[in-house]
């Protein structure tokens, strides 16, 4: 594996999470600051995630069929168009078409990304270099999360609006990259010499991925997984900022440098997260880390003191970080690769449609009840989805 042709994923991994981090979160309190209520600023989130939850099949079907490279591009092309919805209007239905384009956007380049990643680099049946690239991956996008956090701070102090400007400026140059530097050998050559596909075709293309997770049981109880824990996470999202604000009194400015230094604990648990798999196996660091993140869940919601708080804040990204790549991989290793983008295409649509849905209850569940009660929720979430990884018993399927 040459060394130059996993750079481009690097740098665009490292450009992806730097303009997300920057927005994320502040997401919440811009929309506060608009005068738009809670379950709005909810509905924004979850209108994103919606949208990429409709548009993942047939963005993953597009991507196998003419090129992980264009939907890619496609990606950066969208994030330009809905930031600059975002960044010159303040009405609620405005946003909202900003949102459902975000949704859009990511809908095109998940799955893309990972498959192009794991095919032109050629380890989809390696088991050792796959979890490194991912790893890598995990924490060179970690690095752009902590960037992206103490830059948002510093936008945030000028202006909370400009934000949106600095990701559109971000999106330009991974366009621009991924145009130049992205190499793609595809497994179906003449289908990108077609122009269009038959209607039969696009059912086939959905159906026979979909047939195919309902039958492995290993890649469906993955799903489930995948599926609760997006769910935790998203009433985590939408309340966290909420806590520190009105409960905790941190100032919104100091919230990216927060998520950055969160960012900092997550880059180590990814760092760790190798070394784990290879002492304890990767189904037992899998568990670990889904034990530890109830466990800090629960403190920073029920704790009222800042430094407890805080630490337990840090600290679910540090098991989290841990967490991420590996289970990815592990999903890859389970994946036929002429499948993979539109399998992991309908993998991110089971997650953004739980983390849409999730956000939407988050922020009208906050109109009646206390952050901390909203954030109880994601520690039961993990440890269903913990039994649940358990009692599939994967160690007896594949050991990794």
């Amino acid at each position: 594996m040459a060394e130059s042709k996993t750079r481009i994923f690097y740098v665009l991994s490292f450009l992806g999470s730097l303009q997300g981090n920057i927005v994320a979160p502040l997401f919440i309190v811009f929309g506060l600051s608009l005068g738009l209520n809670i379950a709005q600023v909810g509905l924004l989130f979850g209108a994103s995630r919606l949208s990429q939850f409709i548009f993942e099949i047939p963005t993953g079907i597009f991507a196998d069929s003419y090129g992980r490279k264009k939907s890619i591009l496609v990606c950066y092309f969208l994030s330009i168009f809905y930031s600059l919805f975002y960044f010159f209007s303040s009405n609620f239905y405005v946003l909202l078409a900003g949102s459902i384009i975000s949704g859009l956007s990511l809908a095109f380049i998940s799955g893309a990304f990972e498959a192009l990643a794991v095919d032109s680099l050629g380890v989809s049946d390696q088991e050792q270099p796959r979890n490194r690239i991912f790893i890598r991956i995990g924490v060179i996008t970690t690095f752009g999360f902590i960037a992206g956090g103490f830059f948002g701070s510093g936008i945030a102090y000028l202006n909370l609006r400009y934000i949106w400007i600095v990701q559109a400026i971000i999106a330009i140059f991974a366009l621009i990259l991924g145009w130049k530097w992205l190499e793609e050998k595809f497994y179906h050559e003449e289908k990108l010499n077609s122009q269009k596909m038959a209607i039969k075709e696009v059912f086939d293309k959905i159906k026979n991925p979909t047939m195919l997770i309902i039958k492995d049981k290993s890649i469906f109880f993955m799903f489930l997984v995948a599926i609760l824990i997006t769910l935790a996470s998203a009433f985590y999202l939408v309340s966290w900022p909420i806590i520190l604000k009105e409960i905790l009194a941190i100032p919104v400015y100091y919230f990216g440098i927060i998520s950055g230094i969160a960012g900092v604990f997550f880059l180590a648990g990814s760092l760790l997260a190798e070394r784990w798999s290879f002492k304890k196996g990767t189904i037992n660091t899998i568990l670990l880390s889904l034990i530890s993140m109830a466990i800090f869940y629960i403190i920073f919601s029920i704790s009222r003191n800042i430094y407890l708080s805080l630490a337990s804040f840090v600290l679910i990204d540090f098991f989290n970080g841990g967490f991420s790549p590996l289970f990815y991989s592990f999903i890859n290793s389970l994946i036929p690769s002429p499948q993979r983008a539109t399998i992991l295409s309908i993998y991110s649509l089971a997650g953004g449609g739980a983390s849409g849905m999730g956000e939407i209850i988050a922020g009208n569940l906050l109109r009646f009840f206390m952050p901390a009660i909203v954030v109880l929720l994601s520690p039961l979430l993990i440890i269903i989805a913990s039994a649940l990884f358990f009692i599939a018993k994967i160690k007896s399927a594949a050991k990794i």
